[in-house]
């Protein structure tokens, strides 16, 4: 069954009044690294939030995860890129090869002397515990599958599988890239044809990822 059958938009006349003045609770859909880590920016700033996942346990998902210089800023900000640079490994070259395995190029990185951090690449599955670390896991709803939202200019309520309901001010679906919460509204504005064409189209990653791996080496 596709994901916009399985999760339905209203917009009733009628819902309980929601936004009174006071900071907007969020409702996060997905309790992701997305959602997690925008968990962890709306706490710093005073903004009260509650996350919504569909599973029933944590279960980290992944291999291998790199991230650039770009990013690490914000997590200085937030207060844990030294614990994610202690589980890391720097990336200081880069090789280029043909496609039977003779080197072009190797290049070296000097990333750290420009801009002050390194390119790292680090398990995926340590990240997203040292992130879900910073979040209160009261604020954590698990086993909680989104069937339905309703939405009015005063906010906006969701109905989970089980049969509960929450209301919020600002609802973010942090629920992958087919996220159920987004099909569910491109459904809603095609029918009403004000949906971009583009996001009609099949989702274009840009790019491909070929991973090997090997028997441990001695280094």
């Amino acid at each position: 069954m596709a994901l916009e059958d399985e999760l339905s938009v209203k917009y009733p006349s009628q819902l309980p009044p929601i936004s009174d003045g006071r900071n907007p609770h969020v409702m996060i859909v997905g309790a992701g690294l997305g959602g997690l880590l925008l968990a962890i920016l709306l706490d710093k700033a005073g903004i009260p939030y509650e996350i919504y996942e569909r599973a029933k346990e944590v279960k980290p998902l992944g291999a291998v995860m790199t991230l650039n210089a770009g990013i690490f800023p914000a997590l200085e900000q937030l207060g844990f890129y030294e614990e994610l640079v202690k589980l890391s490994l720097p990336v200081t070259w880069t090789s280029v090869y043909h496609g039977d395995m003779t080197e072009i190029i190797r290049l070296k990185t000097k990333l750290a002397d420009v801009i002050g951090y390194d390119h790292i690449v680090f398990p995926r599955p340590e990240f997203y515990d040292l992130v879900l670390s910073r979040v209160p896991r009261e604020k954590i709803h698990f086993n909680k599958k989104v069937m339905s939202l309703e939405q009015n200019k005063e906010g906006v309520m969701i109905r989970c599988s089980d049969g509960t309901t929450y209301h919020g001010d600002i609802l973010v679906g942090a629920d992958g890239a087919y996220s159920g919460v987004r099909q569910a509204l491109y459904k809603r504005m095609d029918k009403a044809r004000i949906l971009p064409p583009s996001d009609l189209e099949e989702l274009n990653k840009g790019y491909i990822c070929m991973v090997g791996t090997t028997r441990p080496l001695d280094p």
